[in-house]
């Protein structure tokens, strides 16, 4: 017998096979691209924790975009060295350029979009029937940067309209990793933020949507007092039960297999209603389970092993990138019981001094692994990742004890 179709694929950013349960994000982000168009300019911060399903949203927002007409501009995976001014605006004016080549290849905007390369000077202009531009000025050494690309959008504005755009919205996933850099004098957040606020003032339809973990709210707020006032907030939390069930069962339905109440019951339960992990059960148990329906014996013999997996795939690798002394914080944390985890509370469980402690939690920010909720209250970024912490920490007890 040939393996079986299994439309379930986990992974990072990789889309669902279907995306339930956002519609209230998708009429969110609709409003917005008519707003755009009505010339009433707002932008958006997408965050919540890992494993939600905020890259398919985003990929969902890209085609959203070119339905309604507005040129999307898309970066799927910034990093640390987007802190650096040079590596910011060298991604942006990439993007920028791909944008446009990417939908210049479109026979119904190829014209306009030639045409509108004439409304600046270009720089290079790449094969027939592609358009690659820039500018034919460079940024002066004594520029600052958050003119440099005012400057910069505000010349690219006719191509993007002489191509019969209503308007651009920048679609950046991971943006949490891109902050300022008082130690190095960089300010690239607070400078991207400034220059669309100024563009956005002087009537240019340009708007984004920055995505990513938690922490990217709080830098926003540490970059300019007056974010909130830019970007209104959609936060990406875990599916309710009905929706839970329609992701498992919708793709189910497509290929003729069913699980049974009792098996949705229990992944929904386990699961907690988080995506990835809803993906990650239910392709494990269709690869390791050939009855076309799936009985709640046939899940009970292999959860164990399922969840084994899970803690070696998605929870192992991150804890390897951290230090035993990071890995004693993080076990203390998670016998803080409830959402918030209170500095206080947790130094109950800590056997390190309060320097040590406070140094750990900020190098467990760094890494993407916990996040400050507000002063003195973390929180994981991880879902389901104190019960991790606490199987492992019960493992460990009980190598002791046999040892």
């Amino acid at each position: 017998m040939g393996k079986r179709v299994n439309p379930f694929s986990p992974g990072a950013g990789l889309a669902p096979p279907h995306l339930a349960g956002r519609e209230a994000e998708r009429e969110k982000f609709l409003a917005m691209l008519c707003d755009i168009r009505d010339g009433n300019v707002k932008n958006m911060v997408v965050h919540g924790l890992r494993g939600m399903g905020k890259t398919a949203l985003m990929d969902e927002f890209k085609q959203m975009c070119d339905d309604q007409n507005i040129l999307p501009v898309t970066e799927p995976q910034y990093s640390k060295q987007h802190c650096k001014p040079s590596k910011f605006v060298g991604l942006l004016k990439y993007n920028m350029r791909a944008a446009i080549e990417t939908f210049s290849k479109l026979e119904k905007t190829k014209s306009k979009i030639q045409s509108a390369v004439r409304y600046i000077k270009p720089t290079s202009v790449g094969i027939p029937g592609m358009v690659y531009y820039e500018p034919s000025y460079e940024m002066e050494a004594d520029m600052p940067l958050r003119n440099y690309m005012t400057d910069y959008l505000i010349k690219n504005w006719k191509v993007v309209e002489k191509g019969g755009y209503d308007g651009v919205v920048f679609l950046f996933d991971e943006f949490h990793t891109v902050c300022n850099s008082e130690r190095r004098d960089w300010f690239v957040l607070s400078d991207f933020m400034g220059a669309l606020d100024e563009v956005q003032k002087r009537g240019y339809r340009y708007a984004a949507v920055l995505c990513g973990l938690p922490i990217l709210q709080n830098n926003l707020k540490a970059a300019r007092s007056y974010s909130e006032r830019m970007f209104q907030s959609l936060w990406i939390s875990v599916l309710d039960d009905a929706d839970a069930r329609t992701a498992i069962t919708k793709p189910l339905g497509g290929i003729g297999r069913s699980f049974s109440r009792g098996v949705l019951d229990s992944i929904v339960k386990e699961t907690g209603g988080y995506p990835y992990f809803i993906q990650f059960y239910a392709k494990e148990i269709l690869d390791r389970v050939d009855n076309n329906n799936v009985k709640i014996k046939d899940y009970e013999r292999i959860r164990g092993k399922i969840t084994a997996l899970l803690d070696r795939d998605f929870f192992d690798l991150r804890m390897a990138q951290i230090t035993d002394s990071q890995k004693t914080t993080l076990y203390a944390m998670s016998n803080v019981k409830g959402l918030d985890i209170t500095f206080s509370a947790v130094k109950k469980y800590a056997s390190t001094n309060n320097g040590t402690f406070a140094k750990n939690l900020t190098r467990l920010e760094e890494k993407g692994l916990i996040y400050k909720a507000k002063h003195g209250v973390y929180r994981f970024t991880l879902p389901l990742f104190r019960e991790y912490l606490l199987r492992q920490q019960e493992s460990t007890k009980g190598s002791d004890l046999n040892g």
